[in-house]
């Protein structure tokens, strides 16, 4: 194993250190609290967890941008299919309608209009759904945020860690 100046060992590439956390060329004696086995193992869990948190906050965001996705899609078949009603209503011809054989009246007829009944079918379908989909939304979003503020608390306490030992920051 080749060694730098200094004396110590190079890094070998086919055998890296047991730790993730490399603090670069400074030697021991430089840090003004050397880092302990236990504040090691703590950084490396620490670490772990932060990664795993981050990967669900990932998940979780994605979710909630299908959610929105979702709620926005809902939303505009919603208003199309109100569009489509009311259109049918206002410019249908009642003679036209499904229910013309069985009653004279003229609203009744308008609104069985075959143009108003299928805009009438899509906004209540439409209507039915949206409620679970502003759910989901709302719990992904949710799930987001908590997820989000337990990053922070361990990315807090991580940085508080390495400012008491005096180490330089890993790289993220």
């Amino acid at each position: 194993m080749a060694t730098v100046r200094s004396g110590r060992p190079a890094m070998d590439a086919n055998h890296p250190p047991d730790s993730p956390i490399i603090v670069g060329e400074l030697p021991k004696e430089s840090l003004s609290n050397p880092m302990t086995v236990g504040v090691q193992r703590e950084l490396e869990s620490s670490l772990r967890e932060s990664e795993k948190l981050s990967l669900q906050l990932g998940a979780y965001r994605s979710a909630e941008h299908d959610a929105t996705v979702a709620v926005g899609l809902q939303a505009m078949w919603f208003t199309c299919g109100l569009f489509v009603a009311r259109r049918g209503y206002r410019y249908s011809d009642p003679i036209r309608s499904f229910v013309r054989p069985y009653t004279e009246n003229v609203m009744l007829c308008k609104m069985a209009n075959p143009f108003s009944f299928i805009g009438g079918l899509m906004a209540t379908v439409t209507a039915y759904q949206i409620p679970s989909d502003v759910n989901f939304w709302l719990a992904a979003r949710q799930a987001a945020a908590d997820e989000a503020a337990k990053l922070e608390v361990i990315t807090q306490s991580r940085e508080r860690m390495l400012a008491t030992l005096k180490v330089p920051r890993p790289l993220d």
